[in-house]
């Protein structure tokens, strides 16, 4: 049996959504869940950057939560189920299951059981025919149905375009436990290779059109100010402030990963 954890994508716009915690507002495209973000800093500080600390201090992880329809079933484990596991979760799919999740557990008699965990849409019709499909391929004899409040956590990384490149952001819950949810913590990485690289990059750039304008006799004019030499810290910082700004216009939207 694999992880009993399962990821499935969505579209996040189309979920229903709790409200922030406290006041109006909503968050822009996403209805938030008051979870303050902070900027990771892998390897060497992100200190003295005013746009950091602006990004960190404004930036919040996006934690939808959806109402949904949790579809169990369970069966003794030497009964022989005809599907593998993949054909039956993708047949479990297509029925109307968003997440499906095997796992081994003994029942209270002793005896070792496999219980399978189902969600799909809060829609008793769609619930309806995925417990029909589940009692068809597997030896279950009944299922249970509940109705629950799931959360969803951002996709992990973002592809966040700068002004020197394009620059990959990690955007999740401290440890990833669903727990910190409720007490605000977040966290936002910015690839600190992908910043140092694109940095080096603009040094050398701006480096070569500086050694070409003197060779072509000042060209590009005496009185031009000094380009502005980028740092790593300064990609970085750029690169959540633009996560930020894209998230705020809907220019780049957070998808979501389901987690039981």
């Amino acid at each position: 049996m694999r992880s009993a954890t399962c990821l499935a994508p969505c579209d996040s716009r189309s979920q229903a959504r709790a409200p922030p915690r406290r006041g109006g507002g909503g968050g822009g495209a996403l209805a938030v869940f008051a979870a303050r973000a902070g900027v990771q800093r892998p390897r060497r500080l992100l200190s003295g950057i005013a746009a950091a600390e602006a990004a960190r201090s404004s930036l919040d992880p996006y934690i939808v939560w959806e109402k949904i329809h949790t579809v169990e079933a369970s069966w003794d484990s030497r009964e022989h189920v005809e599907d593998e596991e993949e054909e039956l979760e993708a047949h479990l799919v297509e029925a109307g299951a968003r997440g499906v999740r095997l796992e081994q557990v003994r029942h209270t008699s002793g005896v070792e059981c496999v219980r399978l965990v189902c969600a799909c849409a809060a829609d008793r019709g769609v619930a309806n025919a995925l417990a029909a499909a589940i009692l068809e391929a597997t030896p279950a004899v009944d299922v249970t149905m509940s109705e629950q409040l799931r959360c969803s956590l951002p996709q992990r990384r973002v592809h966040v375009p700068t002004k020197w490149g394009f620059v990959h952001v990690v955007v999740s819950l401290k440890g990833g436990e669903m727990a910190k949810a409720s007490a605000g913590e977040g966290v936002v990485t910015p690839d600190w290779g992908e910043c140092e690289r694109l940095a080096v990059a603009a040094l050398q750039e701006s480096a070569a059109a500086a050694a070409g304008a003197g060779g072509g006799g000042g060209a590009a004019g005496a009185g031009d100010p000094p380009a502005v030499e980028p740092s790593a810290e300064a990609v970085a910082s750029s690169a959540v402030a633009a996560l930020y700004e894209g998230v705020e216009n809907g220019t780049i939207p957070l998808g979501v990963q389901f987690m039981f």
